[in-house]
């Protein structure tokens, strides 16, 4: 399960549009074209800890700095004059910090010390759902003639509407229209998301696109 969250991760990169790419990105993942098994070994080390999450360590006055394993991008080692007084060693700490780690207050560049993590809140998708999108948004892709609401049939999307067995006292129309509605609420979501990894953010459906005048401009409707 957990390399399925990492393999949508790079089905959804490799549907993104490259020109969204952040510089980040384009520097890390400069080929997908490989497969996910090829990409996922070389990139693997990017979605873990660089190093074990702490706020304030002790190192020992004989301990060899050159095999040190923090990065210096993220972790600053420092001499305390432990003969001053705290008030002056608090105010050189700040001034410290003012200068070297400029970050805003309250959130980390990176959480549990990764380049990249899968972005954890209260309404993230889950794999079933973003299985569900992105079959939706390839269907899409693939559906030559076909309307909307025959994609969300034939995926399967609302049972209880399929126009072939519609749940008894539905009528076809409003089958259809719930298919329609329910493939263009996958269409956006897909678009949200490929917008957001492009920006190393995943899985993360904040609004990007929300409008069918978007749907219209990407040829879905």
């Amino acid at each position: 399960m957990k390399n399925e969250i990492y393999r949508l991760w790079y089905e959804y990169l490799t549907r993104s549009n490259r020109t969204d790419w952040i510089k980040k990105v384009r520097g890390d993942f400069t080929d997908i074209t490989d497969g996910f098994d090829a990409w996922w070994a070389a990139n693997e080390h990017l979605f873990e800890p660089q190093c074990d999450r702490f706020l304030v360590n002790r190192l020992s006055v004989d301990q060899d700095l050159s095999d040190y394993k923090g990065s210096e991008d993220m972790v600053m080692i420092v001499e305390v004059n432990l003969l001053e007084t705290k008030a002056n060693l608090i105010k050189g700490f700040e001034a410290l910090l003012i200068a070297e780690h400029p970050g805003k207050p309250g959130k980390p560049k990176y959480d549990d010390f990764c380049e990249y993590t899968l972005r954890a809140h209260p309404d993230a998708p889950t794999v079933k759902a973003l299985q569900t999108t992105l079959h939706v948004y390839d269907a899409c892709k693939e559906r030559g003639e076909k309307t909307l609401w025959e994609v969300g049939d034939e995926c399967g999307l609302i049972p209880d509407y399929s126009v072939k067995k519609p749940k008894v006292g539905a009528d076809k129309t409003e089958c259809m229209h719930r298919l329609e509605a329910e493939v263009c609420r996958h269409l956006r979501e897909a678009e949200m998301i490929l917008k957001n990894v492009a920006r190393g953010d995943f899985p993360v459906r904040r609004v990007v696109y929300t409008s069918d005048d978007r749907l219209m401009q990407l040829g879905y409707l």
